[in-house]
């Protein structure tokens, strides 16, 4: 650090040279003159600059995991806002320290603490505060095209809350569709976990899992809600737990888990312009019991992740059968159409054929203006001059009837039959 200027002290040696300007004014007046205010400047001292630095790398160590595009921005808007307040507060008169102090420690958390939301934030609303403010941590790769995290307080506090989402080439109707779809064998497709479900009414059910001995079964009571965003943009399913319910009396042969869960299908562009659909699954099933949460967290983690990526694959796999049986479709109904117009082009062919071998074109006419007395038909008219000549057949030009035209008459003109 540089150094503070030290202050000048009294001393009986003889001082510097004065500058001339400098002995001009104080023999004017006897007293120097007063400097002018400092300016405020622009950057943040240096203990502002550290602590800044050092809140910068609290949050980092806090969160070692790489950050998306929506966190980077997020930090580069509190960045924003931090510098613009150190500004202000520069220009703030010095009696005001205190309270500029406090505003700059009060953002630093402020941003910190919201840094710290999105790094945690889930749309579960029946979890506990260690849940909700627990981190999602990432467990496949980056490169993976199914993206998937767990959130957990501590590695053997409870269970853990997962997050698996996955981008389908399907439009939003489809993959919906078969989410939805009350079909056996579509459900077996994509989701093989399934137990028995039954309908309580109010949207609210009872699913029964059966495991293997000693284990006892567990059924978990949940009320299930849809909602569709306005002009198709979205869909979600959310589940949430009741824990009792008249028409279900607690036995002793099961245990009753707590589950929720949130699907969520929205549409997303593409950087190739294309629209995909992306389908995102939350939550949280804690079966309860003397089963170790760490055998529930695995098994939670690779059943998530197989059923999110099946309704993916079966998206996939029905758009493209039926983009191929839409392009088959149009096919079979263009080549019926040049079936038909080949059918019609040969008949025509036939008939032109036909007709010229029963039908000898013979010399050419010249029809030619007329006045014709309509009271002596077999009278010959009087003709001016030609005014147009086409090949007609034979058997007309020596059968046309006479006065057939009003305004043209035939006569043979000598020309080679063909």
């Amino acid at each position: 650090m540089t150094p503070a200027p030290s202050l000048p002290r009294a001393s009986s040696a003889p001082s510097r040279a004065t500058h001339p300007s400098e002995e001009k004014v104080s023999r004017w007046s006897g007293v120097l003159p007063t400097p002018p205010p400092p300016r405020p400047s622009l950057r943040p001292s240096l203990p502002q600059r550290s602590l800044l630095s050092q809140s910068a790398a609290a949050i980092a160590q806090a969160h070692p995991a790489k950050m998306t595009s929506s966190l980077r921005l997020l930090r580069s808007f509190i960045t924003r806002a931090t510098h613009a307040l150190v500004v202000h507060l520069n220009s703030m008169p010095s009696s005001s320290r205190l309270p500029r102090g406090l505003l700059l420690t009060l953002l630093l958390i402020a941003g910190a603490r919201a840094e710290e939301e999105s790094c945690s934030h889930t749309q579960l609303t029946t979890l506990s505060r260690e849940h909700k403010s627990a981190p999602w941590v990432r467990f496949t790769d980056e490169s993976d095209p199914l993206q998937a995290w767990a959130k957990q307080p501590t590695e053997d506090s409870s269970v853990a809350v997962l997050k698996v989402t996955v981008l389908s080439s399907a439009p939003l109707r489809l993959v919906t569709d078969l989410f939805t779809s009350q079909d056996p064998e579509i459900i077996s497709r994509w989701n093989a976990y399934t137990g028995d479900v039954v309908q309580l009414g109010g949207h609210t059910q009872v699913q029964t899992y059966k495991l293997p001995w000693p284990f006892l079964q567990r059924e978990y009571i949940v009320k299930c809600e849809s909602i569709v965003l306005p002009r198709d943009q979205g869909h979600q399913t959310h589940c949430v737990p009741q824990h009792e319910h008249k028409e279900v009396p607690f036995l002793h042969d099961r245990v009753r888990g707590a589950s929720e869960t949130l699907w969520s299908f929205t549409s997303e562009r593409g950087k190739d312009g294309r629209l995909y659909t992306r389908i995102t699954f939350e939550g949280i099933v804690d079966p309860r019991g003397r089963l170790p949460k760490w055998i529930v967290n695995e098994i939670g983690k690779r059943t998530s992740i197989t059923i999110v990526g099946s309704l993916g694959n079966l998206a996939d796999i029905t758009w493209e059968a039926s983009a191929v049986a839409e392009g088959k479709s149009i096919l079979l109904a263009m080549s019926f159409l040049l079936l038909f117009m080949g059918f019609n082009a040969l008949a025509y062919t036939l008939y032109l054929f036909r007709a010229r071998r029963h039908t000898s074109f013979g010399p050419s006419i010249h029809l030619e203006p007329m006045t014709m007395d309509l009271s002596k038909p077999d009278t010959p008219p009087s003709t001016e001059s030609a005014t147009c000549r086409y090949p007609v057949p034979r058997a007309m030009a020596t059968t046309w009837p006479k006065g057939w035209l009003r305004g043209c008459l035939p006569r043979l003109a000598p020309g080679p039959a063909s």
